[in-house]
């Protein structure tokens, strides 16, 4: 695979940033044809675009909608998910070859369910655009411009929410902002009760209302992240699911040190 196709469609600012993000870009792709060259025989299936039939498809099969089991239901559509854990450049991937997709998770947030609404993201870029076998998606922070104008990186975050609340996050988003009575700084008090009143985590609701926020140019991820400390590494959770799930058929050996040596030193 020619590194000419981890080209990000988002601009990322001149000069230094630009070379080290084209350069780790470069990396992660190369990374990710790796994965796809050591799958196998895996056959890839048509990942869901509506929020409500993923989740009644991951509940069906594992029970509850959190990080390892959506992980896992990704792996069983054939989408590779391939975590990593270093600082900037970008904030994950979704690259397709072949018809073939593989999600690079990339956050250094501590938190499960912040993990878990970026993969939910990515599995919604990995729906679109089924009739194209090459496809590439690279994302920038949360607060960029790009990620709150483009249709697409609207929509992905939106599908996340609803996957993550059973299709009630704009009913809760709506109700956050009543009982805050449009202020920012009572959101962190009010959160947490509402998500208790809705059976849903504190954690999938705040990072659904930073999303929400981030549309009006508003940076609340850092706060929303205050509301979701983890006791368990979500970057390990991924890790584990890869290794069990990964055939790793890889011809090179090579490419499959560096791949082994790549998630060993994370």
């Amino acid at each position: 695979l020619q590194a000419g196709a981890a080209v990000a469609r988002f601009k990322i600012p001149a000069g230094r940033k630009q070379e080290t993000a084209n350069a780790y870009t470069a990396y992660a792709h190369y990374l990710a044809a790796v994965v796809l060259s050591g799958m196998g025989g895996t056959v890839p299936l048509q990942v869901p675009d509506e929020p409500d039939i993923m989740r009644q498809e991951v509940l069906k099969q594992y029970g509850s909608i959190d990080l390892k089991a959506v992980t896992n239901y990704a792996w069983d559509l054939g989408v590779a998910i391939l975590p990593l854990n270093d600082p900037g450049a970008f904030h994950g991937a979704c690259w397709r070859h072949g018809g073939r997709n593989v999600i690079v998770l990339k956050q250094r947030s501590n938190s499960i369910e912040r993990w878990l609404f970026d993969l939910l993201h990515e599995l919604y870029h990995a729906s679109q655009h089924p009739e194209l076998n090459e496809h590439a998606i690279i994302e920038l922070s949360e607060t960029s411009r790009e990620r709150r104008e483009m249709d697409e990186e609207v929509e992905a975050s939106q599908f996340a929410g609803e996957v993550v609340l059973a299709e009630a996050a704009e009913e809760l988003a709506q109700t956050a902002t009543r009982r805050a009575r449009g202020s920012v700084e009572r959101l962190k008090s009010v959160i947490p009760k509402i998500a208790d009143e809705a059976d849903v985590t504190t954690g999938a609701l705040a990072n659904y209302m930073a999303f929400r926020l981030s549309l009006q140019g508003i940076d609340w991820w850092g706060a929303a992240t205050n509301l979701q400390q983890s006791q368990v590494n979500p970057y390990q959770i991924v890790r584990s699911v890869f290794y069990d799930r990964f055939p790793f058929d890889i011809a090179d050996e090579f490419d499959a040190e560096l791949l082994r040596r790549t998630l060993k030193d994370q």
